[in-house]
Parts: structure tokens; sequence; C-alpha cells
């Protein structure tokens, strides 16, 4: 176990000791600069607990840094943690209007599916644990979702 400290978008710091049972993230390209970033991480507490973290950055103009982490007692609820947050929600009121329908709802699909594919590979590995006897096998196979995307018809 090591002492995790992480500084919350909020402002509020979450300070732990904890283990890194799964992380994923965005692939990065080297050929292009300017990307998008997702990077998850689960951590099991000293108190047997967990910590879901989900980060989010940009070098795109009017696209918000994003860092969400919570304490959560049971394997099950890092899933339902993961499926509440929006990706669509780093995106600034500004970009979205800015853009035509076509490529706002292009952009909105590509970052729906590039985050549900983080947290897919995040979920794999937690059962990975969890069958293991690391923790409760409470995860489920990764599911999909109807967020904003989903009441946009994409």
């Amino acid at each position: 176990m090591e002492d995790i400290r992480i500084l919350k978008s909020n402002g509020v710091e979450m300070a732990f000791r904890g283990e890194l049972l799964a992380k994923a993230e965005t692939e990065r390209s080297d050929s292009d600069p300017s990307e998008r970033r997702f990077d998850l991480r689960v951590y099991r507490t000293d108190d047997r607990g967990f910590v879901p973290i989900i980060e989010f950055d940009s070098t795109f103009e009017n696209e918000n840094a994003v860092t969400i982490a919570e304490f959560v007692d049971q394997s099950h609820d890092i899933e339902n943690f993961f499926f509440v947050f929006e990706p669509s929600e780093v995106f600034t009121e500004t970009t979205l209007r800015t853009l035509p329908t076509p490529e706002r709802q292009q952009l909105l699909r590509e970052m729906l599916s590039m985050y549900d594919s983080v947290v897919n590979s995040v979920l794999i590995q937690l059962r990975r644990h969890c069958l293991e006897g690391e923790c409760d096998p409470e995860i489920d196979e990764p599911k999909k979702r109807k967020g904003l995307l989903g009441y946009l018809g994409l």
C-alpha cells in the first residue's frame, strides 16, 4: 500500500492508503500531438474499500480538464461510478455550440467510444482481480449505457 493524494476538479483533495488494482488510458498517438486522453484507475484502500478515478485531459481549447474520484465500499459501486460520468461534460458550451450538428454528433460519438473503451478495459482487469479472490465478484460484464448520446440517437 502507498499513500495516494488526488486533487479533484472541484478543488477537494482526497488522501488515502491504497494499492492499484486496475489502470487503463486512452492510447496516445505519437504522430498527432493534439489529443484527448482518459486515464482511469481503481485503488483498493487499506480499509478494504475502493477509489475509482477518472482523469481527462485535452490539448484542445474550450475543453475542460477533469479529475473525479470517490470512495466506494463495494466493488459493484465502481462500475456505477464509471457509468454515471458523461464524457460530453468535458466540453464547454462554446465548443458544442460552434460546431455544426454533424460534426458535433461525430465528436460526441468519438468521445463516448473512447471513454467506454477505457472503462471496459478497467472493468475487465477488475473482474480478473475479483475472480482471483481479491474482491467480491460483483463486477458484471461491461454494459452498454445510454447517456446523452443515447438521447441524441447516436
